[in-house]
């Protein structure tokens, strides 16, 4: 298993994040902080979460994944239970 050193404020964005609901008339804005991962670290969450990977590609086209890049779309599946 790759180690990677332990998140740091480099790896954290924050952004607005705008809800909004029937009943309200105005939305809602409110802070949202992300933390970016490594993909060992995505992997493990899935495989805790019971995931199988299913795919990994390099854009939304499904174009080939490439590590050198940092950008991927990763495609989970739940297992169907049997």
């Amino acid at each position: 298993m790759a180690r990677h050193p332990r998140a740091s404020a480099q790896d954290r964005s924050s952004s607005p994040l705008t809800r909004s609901t029937t009943a309200a008339i105005e939305p809602q804005v409110l802070p949202a902080t992300h933390r970016f991962v490594y993909l060992p670290e995505l992997d493990l969450m899935a495989e805790l979460a019971w995931l199988e990977s299913a795919s990994r590609h390099s854009d939304w086209f499904g174009g080939a994944f490439n590590p050198a890049t940092g950008r991927h779309i990763s495609v989970y599946t739940k297992p169907n239970a049997g």
